[in-house]
C-alpha cells in the first residue's frame, strides 16, 4: 500500500505540475505576497497542536530571516554590530542544528528511559507468515486507491503533512468499511489506508515548491537550501531555466520508490535486526561530526558551526516547550520572497496595501488564510469538546 501511494502520488506530480506552473508565470506581486501569506498561516495554524505556537513558530523564521542587510535599502538589521551577521543567517546550518542536533540533544536528555527491542521473526517460516495473500490484499484495494488520491490532495496544499493525511484517509475509510467495529483492532484495511495515504503526500508535497517556490513539507525546505547551495532558483521559471533538472526529479522519484519497493520487501528484517540495533554511544558521535563538518563545509565559514549549535539548542527547547520546528524553518524559506513581493507590491500599488484586496486572486488566497486558521481552530475546540465528553464517561 505503501508503495502504491508513493506511486500513486508521483504520477499526478507529473500530470500536474506542469499546468500548476504555468499559472504561476502569470501571477504578479500582489498575488505571489497572497500565495505566501497563505502559506504562512496554513503552515503555522496546521502544523502543531497549538494554532498560537504554530503562528509563533512561523513568526519568530520570519525575524530569523531578516537578520543581515535589507535588501532594497542595504541597511542592517538585527546585526547588533557583528560583521558574520550581515550576511544573515544561512539556511543549511540552521536546518541542521533545528533538526539534527536538536534531535539528539532531545535523546539525549530521554537516555535514563530503558527502551525495549524487539528481535524481529528469523526464518523461512517467519518470512512466510510476515506476507499477505492476495486474497488478504484483495479488500484493502479499494482502500488504497482512495487513500491514495486522499493523500496526494492533502500533499499539494503546504503544510498539511503526511500524519494529517493518514487521519483524514483512516476515518474515511473507516466510514466507508463494510466492518468498521474491526478497525483498530489489527484488520488489514486500517492499515493499509493511513499506509497508502500517508506516502501519497511526498510527491505532490513538491508542487508548491517546483512550481512557487513555497516548500510543502520539511523535506521541500531542505531541498530548497540543496537548490539554492547549487545556485538554482526555485519557482516557476525553473521549468523554463532548469527543465532538465525538473524532470530528473521525477525520474528519480520514480527509481526511488522501486528501490523503496525492493528494499521494503526483501530488507525489512536485515533493518530491524542490525541497523536499529546500533548502540546510541556510537550513533550520536558520527551524528555529531558528520554534522559540524556538514555546517562547515556548506560556506567554508565556522561562523555557520556556531549557528548549527544556537540552532541544536533552540530545536532542542522548542521541542520542549512544543513549539514546531518545522513550521519555523519553512516560514524562514518563505520570508525571503514573501519580503520581495510585498515590496514590489507597494512599488505598483498608488493606494498602499489596499492593492491586495482589489485584486481577485489575491484577495481569495488571503481568504483562503483566514479560513484555515478559523477551521482549525474549530477543529481543535471540537477535539477538546471530545476529549472533555470522554473523561466524563469515565468518571
Amino acid at each position: 500500500s505503501s508503495v502504491i501511494g508513493d506511486f500513486t502520488g508521483e504520477v499526478l506530480l507529473i500530470i500536474g505540475v506542469g499546468f500548476i506552473a504555468a499559472i504561476a508565470l502569470k501571477l504578479g506581486p500582489p498575488e505571489l505576497f497572497a500565495v505566501y501569506f497563505a502559506a504562512f498561516v496554513v503552515i503555522g495554524s496546521v502544523i502543531g497542536k497549538s494554532i498560537l505556537k504554530g503562528l509563533a513558530s512561523a513568526a519568530l523564521g520570519v525575524l530569523v530571516q531578516m537578520i543581515g542587510l535589507d535588501p532594497i535599502s542595504s541597511e542592517e538589521r538585527f546585526t547588533f554590530g557583528s560583521f558574520d551577521l550581515t550576511n544573515g543567517i544561512s539556511l543549511v546550518p540552521l536546518m541542521i542544528g533545528i533538526f539534527v542536533l536538536g534531535e539528539v540533544f532531545a535523546q539525549l536528555e530521554q537516555r535514563h528511559r530503558k527502551t525495549e527491542i524487539l528481535e524481529p521473526p528469523s526464518g523461512d517460516e517467519a518470512r512466510l507468515r510476515n506476507r499477505l495473500t492476495l486474497a488478504e490484499y484483495k479488500p484493502c484495494i479499494p482502500h488504497v486507491v482512495r487513500s491514495s488520491f486522499i493523500g496526494a490532495f492533502i500533499g499539494v496544499l503546504p503544510g498539511l503533512g503526511s500524519a494529517i493525511a493518514a487521519f483524514v484517509a483512516y476515518g474515511e475509510g473507516k466510514r466507508r468499511a463494510k466492518n468498521p467495529q474491526q478497525w483498530g483492532k489489527g484488520a488489514l484495511e486500517g492499515i493499509a489506508a493511513p499506509e497508502a495515504a500517508n506516502n501519497a503526500v511526498s510527491g505532490p508535497s513538491m508542487a508548491p515548491l517546483l512550481t512557487l517556490g513555497i516548500p510543502g513539507s520539511t523535506i521541500g525546505a531542505i531541498l530548497v537550501g540543496v537548490f539554492l547551495i547549487h545556485g538554482i532558483q526555485i519557482g516557476p521559471t525553473l521549468f523554463l531555466t532548469s527543465s532538465d533538472l525538473v524532470y530528473s526529479l521525477f525520474a528519480a522519484g520514480l527509481l526511488g520508490i522501486a528501490l523503496y519497493g525492493l528494499i521494503g520487501y526483501f530488507g525489512a528484517s536485515f533493518v530491524g535486526r542490525f541497523i536499529l540495533r546500533v548502540p546510541t554511544n556510537v550513533l550520536y558521535p558520527v551524528i555529531f561530526l558528520t554534522a559540524f563538518v556538514a555546517a562547515y563545509a556548506s560556506r567554508g565559514n565556522l561562523f555557520d558551526v556556531y549557528v548549527m549549535v544556537a540552532a541544536g539548542f533552540a530545536g532542542w527547547l522548542m521541542r520542549k516547550l512544543d513549539f514546531n520546528p518545522a513550521a519555523f524553518v519553512i516560514s524562514f524559506v518563505l520570508a525571503g520572497g514573501a519580503e520581495e513581493t510585498f515590496r514590489q507590491s507597494l512599488l505598483l500599488s498608488d493606494h498602499g496595501v489596499l492593492i491586495f484586496f482589489t485584486r481577485p486572486v489575491a484577495l481569495a488566497f488571503l481568504l483562503l488564510g483566514v479560513a484555515a486558521v478559523f477551521f482549525r481552530a474549530r477543529s481543535l475546540s471540537r477535539q477538546t469538546r471530545e476529549a472533555r465528553r470522554a473523561v466524563l464517561e469515565d468518571a
